[in-house]
């Protein structure tokens, strides 16, 4: 068995190894071993030439190459954006959808007051709810609550990004609010 360590796109190493057969190819991305020794800041640089090199401190990355990195993250915080408000939203024990037909008929139905009629509403759960002008204000309410969340949420990783020399290692999938799980 040979032990291969991955490289990222600097061709730094970036901590993981496994073990493949001696006469295995190695996968792109990945380099058979040594690794030089490290102390302090330095990091293991992979060159196809020499191999494993031992650097100070990882590289500067280039003006162009950080800002493209920093706008594909964005890219990712925004799209997970819209599937988690696309999530719908939580009042007593139900879901009730949150894409853009819904709200429009939430809207409309919270426009009756207590003029609603009794209307059988279908949740998330495929089960139906008898619509009361108290549930219509509950959902209309949480609504505007989750927008804010995810809003924040959103605005708070964009930050991050945009303030890390290293955008890519940011975790942008925990802390946004609870989504319907089927």
């Amino acid at each position: 068995m040979t032990t291969i360590y991955q490289f990222d796109v600097e061709r730094i190493h970036t901590g993981a190894s496994r073990e493949i057969g001696d006469r295995a190819g190695v996968p792109p991305g990945w380099a058979r071993g040594p690794l030089p020794a490290l102390s302090g800041s330095q990091v293991a640089r992979h060159s196809p030439v020499h191999g494993w090199v031992a650097l100070d401190s990882r590289p500067a990355k280039p003006a162009a190459m950080l800002a493209a990195q920093r706008a594909a993250a964005w890219e990712r915080i925004k799209a997970l954006r819209g599937a988690v408000q696309a999530g719908g939203v939580q009042v007593g024990e139900k879901w009730y959808h949150t894409d853009t037909d819904s709200r429009v008929q939430q809207l409309a139905l919270l426009s009756l007051g207590e003029q609603l009629p009794e209307i059988q509403w279908k949740t998330m759960d495929n089960s139906f709810v008898a619509l009361t002008p108290l549930i219509v204000q509950q959902i209309f309410a949480a609504s505007i609550a989750r927008e804010q969340a995810v809003f924040t949420r959103a605005e708070v990783l964009r930050a991050a990004v945009m303030a890390s020399d290293d955008p890519d290692s940011i975790d942008i999938t925990g802390g946004w609010p609870a989504r319907f799980e089927p």
